[in-house]
């Protein structure tokens, strides 16, 4: 049996009594080094961008350029149906004494009435399906920023906090190596620290790893360098509006409308209502010995469109549309349903779950107090102690990240109710 003298015991209790106030420390500091993360902003800062700005610049990076379909021309062009065309005619009389004649007609094929009233609501319909693509294109760029910068801040926090886990576990390995020394404590609870530094090393690593490749992911959709200054959104209580009238407005449903608008005018347009008129204006020169006559003329064919002979195939195009429209809309709707109330879920589910996880950390932080007063009367073993610590550290870890996995749901929330950023 080892005999330790009465000052090696003394001094061992001092460095119990520093461990367990080095340990007390490591969970004041630690939490705060956590929320410092959550609100300090992500690297190139500087520039103070927005979430707007973010949201400019991937439209502008990814941005092709349409075309609008109108061309500019004079008002009156409106009216044709076709190009013009122009026919020619020349009759030679083979007769001594008959005549020759010479033709030439400008032919305009006239949209009807009808018609042109299409045309003027498709160019109209046009216009509204360009605005509802592009609401459509933002939001899209705002879902991959979103998604880039919480999934980005989410690793950044663990990269962070397990940094600080590692400080507050090299301190705790360096003062148990010196009570090992003094055959104060067991091999047992060094190797316990050490494997816990380990894996909080390889959890780091890939923290780090996922954080890399959200940022480069975020650079590569916005094409900047900054992340924006506050990434935080408004966040109106969406959940008290009606689910239909608010998923209504969504611009993937905006858009299906204005294309199906767009396809039933052009189903009109194409109908025997829209038959164009032709309207032929001819010059006719008859030449006969000794005399030549000039004749001057119009003409105009109007299809008898009251018939509404409307072909089977025609109908059947129409019919089959508007199902096929219906149907997607259907698909759609419940796909936008179903996201909306999976996030209005996660959002009440998160918030309970911070209830509990405060209350963890409140009742670590008084099982902290409990075991520095046990250690201090070296009433506790040291694995216990090292226990209690990590459990400590890592409630307010969970606490603190669940903080932020509300504001991302708040986030993508407004996402699946179609509203960009």
């Amino acid at each position: 049996m080892k005999i330790i003298h009465p000052t090696a015991f003394l001094t061992l209790h001092l460095r119990r009594l520093r461990l367990s106030g080095c340990l007390a420390a490591a969970l004041i500091v630690c939490p705060l080094s956590a929320l410092s993360d959550q609100l300090t902003n992500s690297p190139g800062q500087a520039t103070q961008i927005t979430l707007r700005d973010a949201l400019d610049a991937a439209i502008k990076k990814g941005l092709v350029q349409s075309d609008t379909g109108q061309t500019a021309s004079h008002r009156a062009y409106q009216w044709l149906a076709a190009s013009p065309s122009i026919s020619a005619n020349y009759l030679d009389s083979r007769e001594q004494l008959g005549s020759n004649e010479t033709e030439l007609s400008l032919n305009l094929p006239l949209k009807s009435r009808y018609q042109y009233q299409a045309d003027k609501r498709l160019r109209a319909l046009t216009a509204s399906g360009q605005e509802q693509a592009t609401a459509l294109q933002a939001l899209y760029y705002s879902g991959l920023i979103r998604k880039a910068i919480w999934s980005y801040r989410i690793a950044q926090f663990k990269h962070q906090s397990g940094k600080e886990k590692l400080r507050v576990l090299g301190d705790l390995e360096k003062r148990q190596t010196e009570l090992l020394k003094v055959n104060a404590i067991p091999r047992y609870a060094l190797l316990m620290v050490q494997k816990e530094i380990t894996s909080t090393e390889l959890d780091t690593l890939r923290a780090q790893q996922e954080a890399s490749r959200w940022l480069a992911s975020y650079r590569q959709t916005t094409g900047l360098d900054s992340l924006p200054a506050s990434v935080l959104e408004d966040t109106p209580s969406l959940a008290m509006r009606p689910e239909t009238s608010l998923l209504e407005g969504h611009p993937a449903l905006l858009a299906l409308d204005a294309q199906w608008r767009q396809h039933q005018t052009m189903l009109q347009i194409s109908s025997s209502r829209a038959e164009p008129w032709a309207l032929a204006i001819s010059a006719k020169e008859i030449d006969t010995s000794g005399f030549t006559e000039t004749q001057l003329g119009v003409g105009l064919q109007v299809p008898l469109t009251f018939f509404k002979r409307n072909a089977q195939s025609h109908r059947s195009e129409h019919i089959n549309a508007r199902t096929s429209y219906q149907q997607q809309r259907s698909e759609l709707f419940l796909a936008l349903l179903d996201e909306w109330q999976q996030r209005i879920q996660a959002s009440r589910s998160l918030q309970q779950q911070q209830t509990l996880l405060a209350e963890n950390v409140s009742l670590a932080k008084g099982i902290n107090v409990q075991v520095q007063s046990l250690s201090a009367r070296n009433e506790l073993n040291p694995e216990i102690i090292i226990r209690r610590t990590l459990d400590a550290i890592d409630s307010q870890a969970a606490a603190s990240l669940n903080q932020i996995l509300i504001h991302q749901n708040h986030a993508m929330l407004r996402q699946a109710a179609g509203i960009s950023l």
